[in-house]
């Protein structure tokens, strides 16, 4: 359902500039030949604050993850943070290509982060090519990993 075309520093908004959405929910899917914290995975934060996670990569038939844990307010806000820096719900510059919520990179491409966010009514999936190390992409999935105990 998610990926780092143009993506610059990993910086949130400042906190109460961008509240967190009380129907925010993400997915986040790596694919391809990523390595750290960009390789393959797949996350998925519901608006109930339980974070799923699987590692490796995915399919269109892959089954949602398994629930790792639910994450407390202060965790969700910071992954709200992160997820508002990669600029996917942005009306006038949404980061990334346009994709479905089910697309999912052909095997082998080079390293991809697909993004289905939702909040404040809007839903936007996007897929990040190439994502840096330092891209906000980056920094959502190190926090994902972070909190999925995954490292």
């Amino acid at each position: 359902m998610l990926a780092a075309l143009g993506l610059g520093a990993c910086a949130a908004a400042p906190k109460g500039e961008n509240p967190m959405p009380p129907d925010f929910s993400l997915s986040l899917t790596l694919s391809g030949s990523g390595t750290d914290d960009l390789e393959p995975a797949w996350f998925v934060l519901g608006p109930d604050w339980v974070l799923r996670a699987a590692i490796g990569d995915r399919s269109v038939t892959t089954p949602l993850p398994g629930a790792v844990r639910t994450v407390s307010r202060r965790q969700a806000t910071r992954v709200w943070e992160l997820a508002s820096a990669t600029n996917v719900l942005n009306e006038e510059n949404p980061a990334g290509k346009a994709v479905s919520d089910d697309w999912v990179p052909k095997a082998g491409s080079g390293p991809v982060a697909v993004i289905y966010l939702s909040g404040d009514g809007l839903r936007r999936t996007r897929m990040l090519e190439n994502p840096a190390p330092d891209s906000a992409a980056a920094a959502l999935a190190h926090e994902l990993r972070a909190l999925a105990w995954v490292k």
